[in-house]
C-alpha cells in the first residue's frame, strides 16, 4: 500500500513520524516559543489533581451538578487557552513577539 492509498490519519502518520513524537516535537516548540504560557498552562493542569481528588471524595452537589465540576472545567479551559496562545505568538514575528524595550514600552 502506498502513502497516497493509505487513510488520511495513516497517511499523516507515515509522513510525519508517530503521533506521541509528533505531540512531543510541538511540546518541545511551545516550550522554546513561550515559556511562561506553557509553566501557566502546566500549573493549571497541576491544580487539577486536587480538584479531581476532591471531585471523587467530596458528595456536595449545587443543582444536581457536583462542586468540583466547574473549577475542573475552568482550569482546563484556562490551560488549553494558554497553550493555544502560546502556539499562536510563536506563529508571529520575532519582531512583533519580542519587542525592543523603549521607553515608549515601558510607560514612559
Amino acid at each position: 500500500m502506498t502513502a497516497r492509498t493509505l487513510p488520511a490519519t495513516q497517511r499523516l502518520t507515515a509522513q510525519r513520524g508517530p503521533l506521541p513524537a509528533q505531540v512531543s516535537t510541538r511540546l518541545r516548540q511551545l516550550w522554546h516559543d513561550e515559556p511562561r504560557l506553557v509553566w501557566f498552562a502546566l500549573a493549571m493542569l497541576a491544580a487539577m489533581v486536587p480538584a479531581a481528588i476532591g471531585l471523587g471524595l467530596d458528595e456536595r452537589v449545587l443543582r444536581g451538578v457536583n462542586v468540583w465540576v466547574k473549577p475542573l472545567k475552568f482550569m482546563a479551559a484556562v490551560a488549553l487557552l494558554a497553550l493555544t496562545t502560546a502556539w499562536f505568538a510563536g506563529q508571529l514575528p520575532a519582531a512583533v513577539r519580542r519587542p525592543a524595550l523603549t521607553p515608549r514600552s515601558c510607560g514612559r
